[in-house]
């Protein structure tokens, strides 16, 4: 097939927004507010659209962007400083690449440090699904790209605002450690949200 039309695209963000696709369901919210997608949100649509729809578009008219390509950004007035000090102690700790691994509407979140060698080290990339939603500098200050949601700006806010606490309450919730995303399967793991080995790279508490 070689086009969708703005109805089909809705149809198919739809269907994966309810399938709980997060970033399905920040596009599709984007569009009702707004009644039109970006330049550099509409190719997402189209391609996410199709998977819902189970169609198959020519490379010409998906117009696929990789995930490392930077869209339009703006800067929200979040602190994540916390955020930042605990990957400075996971790295002070030896580990070389520290992350964090979240579920959101039954989709992946990860944040994970920004290459050492590129021209954002010392940041924090956000990704949903793969795909680029923004980064926080070294001062704790979140951007957003151009295509990252509200609901999912929100869900990181509540990550920001106590990261030890939320991320144990959550990996008891999806009986699964943030900070390595290996299942919980002991007693002391489950209380927790974490296990051993990441309560001393990362300094959390344990016993």
């Amino acid at each position: 097939m070689t086009t969708l039309t703005t109805a089909e695209i809705i149809k198919g963000l739809t269907i994966k927004s309810q399938a709980g696709n997060n970033f399905a369901a920040s596009l599709f919210t984007g569009y009702n507010k707004y009644k039109s997608f970006t330049p550099k949100q509409l190719p997402y649509a189209r391609q996410i659209a199709a998977e819902g729809l189970g169609i198959t578009l020519t490379p010409a008219t998906s117009q696929v962007i990789k995930p490392h390509v930077k869209p339009l950004a703006e800067s929200i007035g979040a602190d994540f400083i916390k955020l930042i000090e605990r990957f400075n102690i996971a790295k002070t700790n030896g580990l070389k690449r520290p992350a964090l691994s979240f579920k959101f509407n039954n989709s992946p979140i990860k944040i994970s440090l920004a290459p050492e060698t590129g021209a954002n080290k010392g940041y924090l990339y956000v990704k949903s699904d793969g795909i680029y939603m923004g980064k926080v500098s070294p001062e704790g200050l979140f951007t957003k790209s151009g295509i990252c949601g509200s609901n999912i700006i929100e869900f990181l806010k509540q990550i920001g605002n106590d990261p030890v606490k939320f991320s144990a309450q959550h990996g008891r919730e999806i009986g699964q450690c943030c900070f390595c995303a290996r299942e919980l399967t002991t007693k002391e793991s489950v209380k927790w949200g974490w296990g051993p080995i990441c309560a001393s790279k990362w300094q959390l508490p344990w016993g």
